[in-house]
């Protein structure tokens, strides 16, 4: 079921129908009035026409009397049908005002219920968004932001205010001189996708991030997930390795490490 017209349109709507009505009928009014003005003047004329007489070469020849009930049977006649005429044509214009309105009406539901729709659809696509772990952003052709996710106020350390409408870099300067610079860069110019690790930040707030970007035509979006504790865990484990290594290769006992009894490595003293 349509949604009735908001009170402004609506009352716009009215406002501007009884205009045009009351414009019409002045209008038509006029033209009947003058119309009507005419009327007199021919039947105030008729008189001096019905008391005229024939002048020949020798003078009056003969008193012609013209019935004046004909006559103004005749005008008053022409002047009713004409009368008729003006009030069908009123009728007309007043049916095609009210179409005129009705389809302005039906216009204006439309497009609030586009709008509606486009809101809507808005707020969904904002919801899911929102929901998304990652962080997500958005970035027109200048690298300016303009959407960010909650998601990406935590990876950044900033509210949405602070980053809103400003460039990328300008609002997240840690990321200057980094990959992520260089390959945001490199995806605007090639408008090729990209996905890399970067590290930003200094000391404590130093962070490790896996970043997917995909320019389109409006810019580009990009997700961003940071997974410091992911690379600490691989560091150590490589630190974990090359002293294992360490130990084994100085070791004076020969060591082999099989898998599957296949012989993976062997120490110095193999």
């Amino acid at each position: 079921m349509p949604r009735p017209l908001p009170g402004t349109v609506r009352s716009t709507v009215v406002v501007l129908f009884v205009f045009s009505v009351l414009l019409w009928t002045a209008l038509m009014a006029a033209i009947a009035a003058n119309h009507y003005s005419q009327h007199k003047e021919i039947a105030a004329a008729i008189p001096r026409i019905v008391a005229c007489e024939i002048y020949g070469p020798a003078g009056p020849v003969e008193f012609v009397p013209i019935p004046w009930t004909p006559i103004e049977q005749l005008t008053s006649s022409h002047f009713k049908t004409d009368m008729v005429y003006y009030v069908a044509i009123w009728l007309l214009g007043l049916i095609g005002l009210t179409g005129a309105s009705v389809i302005l009406a039906r216009k204006n539901r439309e497009q609030e219920n586009m709008q509606r729709q486009l809101v809507e659809s808005n707020q969904k696509i904002a919801a899911i968004l929102e929901s998304i772990g990652d962080a997500f952003f958005s970035l027109d052709h200048d690298l300016v932001i303009q959407y960010c996710n909650s998601a990406a106020e935590i990876a950044f350390g900033k509210a949405k205010g602070e980053c809103l409408g400003k460039h990328f870099f300008e609002a997240l300067p840690c990321f200057r001189g980094t990959t992520m610079e260089e390959r945001l860069l490199r995806a605007q110019r090639e408008k090729a996708g990209r996905a890399f690790e970067t590290v930003a930040g200094e000391g404590s707030s130093e962070n490790w991030y896996a970043v997917n970007v995909y320019p389109h035509d409006e810019g580009m979006t990009v997700y961003l997930r940071i997974i410091t504790e992911q690379k600490k865990t691989e560091m150590a484990l490589k630190e974990n390795e090359a002293l294992l290594s360490l130990i084994l290769d100085t070791s004076p006992a020969a060591t082999a490490m099989t898998v599957n009894r296949i012989v993976k490595w062997v120490n110095d003293a193999w």
